[in-house]
């Protein structure tokens, strides 16, 4: 309880700083601004599941972990870093011709060093999460959020257009890791051990993998909507996407960094894991469904008070997008169970079946502009669900019908509630007030209907 506390403090007070300096900055900022940071996001994103490689998950799941382990992956983390970064900063001109962008070879050249800059505290971090110390996480991430924010809205008002989110970026990313080291208690030797990294790369190798094809998946949509549209298009995409997960992650991270570590220490015992899992899912869906049900019918008067009208485009793709996260950490649980058992072979598996489903949804999608894009995201993540599901069954010995009997009332009882909040914005004018009666309806509406 008091590590959800703490994560809970760490995650709201981080993203909401993060959340208020961005709704500045995007109100200075063009969508275009955003677009070319969206086309490399699917680059960046590769190269950073490429660095970990599964080795911090697998400091986590490890019962004998030893401080020679912590050196080796810290070495790893970091030669591979200056690696990859070496093949971002060639390939940068290829990446520019491919999306016709000449600002894409500097760009990338300058936010490709916040991967090497990040690798250095990786371990810092995994230590934390084995501890399930957030309170020391949280004394890091808020200043980080905080400065870093700073920085991009004085550049963005200064005049720097796409370099602000790049200098927001590479400053949250030197603060992080100056302040791990900094306030750190935990000392390791920096030291490589072929026997650890053997150990700990026969787990972590799938997990990569199967991190490789969920980043790409995550990513194609940028990289498909960047080349078949425009940068515009792909920056009232990524508002959208950044919008909707935004309350999605930050549930769904409060949870699932607490889960990990409790359902690793209790991966031998069947009955108490099936005891924590189910706990998991029924408190997260608790608040889930109806906040994201809740964003998806509010998503007009939201965009235009915070964003502006400028950014109306992105409230409907919002809304759909707010739906396919709402059983993310489901997902996420769900897959967290399968790393905390050893299955590593197969989470991998998984990522192989849903992927292939994710492509032929996306390639289906794609001709038919941003709406059907996002519906076919939401279809996947239905999908996705139903199919994680498949494994747990036997891992916890917990039916279909059992594990869809953990989240139906709370599903049931917020589309109620969303219907009821859709209703009542009718009954009044204005952004504000819409969003007010909203709230104010839907809070009440979902704790009347969860009591019944």
């Amino acid at each position: 309880t008091k590590s959800v506390m703490w994560s809970a403090v760490e995650r709201f007070s981080t993203i909401g700083i993060q959340f208020i300096l961005n709704i500045i900055i995007a109100r200075i900022l063009s969508p275009s601004d955003y677009g070319i940071i969206g086309m490399l996001t699917i680059f960046l994103s590769i190269s950073q599941c490429l660095i970990d490689s599964g080795f911090s998950t697998a400091l986590v799941q490890s019962k004998d972990r030893q401080e020679k382990d912590y050196g080796t992956v810290f070495v790893f983390n970091l030669i591979i870093s200056v690696f990859v970064y070496l093949i971002l900063y060639v390939s940068a001109p290829a990446i520019s011709r491919f999306y016709q962008q000449d600002i894409l070879v500097s760009v990338l050249r300058v936010v490709g060093l916040n991967l090497i800059i990040s690798s250095i505290s990786n371990v810092h971090r995994a230590i934390l999460i084995i501890k399930i110390d957030f309170k020391q996480q949280s004394f890091v991430s808020i200043p980080s959020a905080l400065v870093s924010g700073i920085v991009g809205v004085i550049m963005a008002h200064n005049g720097f257009g796409v370099w602000a989110l790049v200098g927001q970026t590479i400053t949250n990313g030197f603060i992080t890791t100056l302040l791990f080291w900094v306030l750190s208690k935990e000392k390791f030797r920096i030291v490589f051990d072929m026997s650890s990294f053997k150990r700990l790369g026969g787990f972590g190798v799938k997990l990569m993998f199967s991190g490789l094809l969920n980043t790409a998946y995550t990513n194609l949509y940028g990289l498909f909507i960047g080349k078949k549209y425009n940068a515009d298009d792909l920056g009232y995409y990524t508002r959208a996407e950044q919008f909707s997960i935004f309350p999605a992650n930050i549930l769904t991270d409060v949870v699932t960094r607490v889960a990990f570590p409790i359902l690793c220490q209790n991966q031998d015992n069947k009955v108490e894991l099936s005891r924590v899992y189910t706990s998991f899912i029924r408190s997260s869906c608790f608040i889930m469904f109806p906040l994201m049900i809740g964003l998806a019918v509010l998503s007009t008067p939201l965009v235009v008070l915070l964003l502006t009208e400028k950014w109306i485009s992105i409230s409907l793709l919002m809304s759909i997008l707010a739906l396919d996260c709402m059983f993310a950490p489901v997902t996420r649980i769900n897959l967290q169970l399968l790393q905390a058992v050893g299955r590593s072979d197969l989470f991998l598996r998984l990522e192989i079946i849903k992927k292939s489903v994710s492509i032929a949804i996306l390639l289906a999608s794609i001709s038919y502009g941003l709406v059907w894009i996002c519906i076919g995201r939401l279809i996947y993540s239905v999908l996705a669900l139903l199919i994680n599901m498949y494994y747990t069954v036997d891992i916890i010995g917990k039916s279909y019908l059992e594990q869809i009997k953990d989240w139906l009332p709370n599903f049931v009882v917020s589309v109620i509630m969303g219907a009821l909040v859709y209703f009542s914005t009718y009954m009044v004018t204005g952004n504000m007030l819409q969003i007010v009666v909203g709230v104010i309806v839907g809070v009440l509406s979902y704790f009347v209907l969860s009591s019944i």
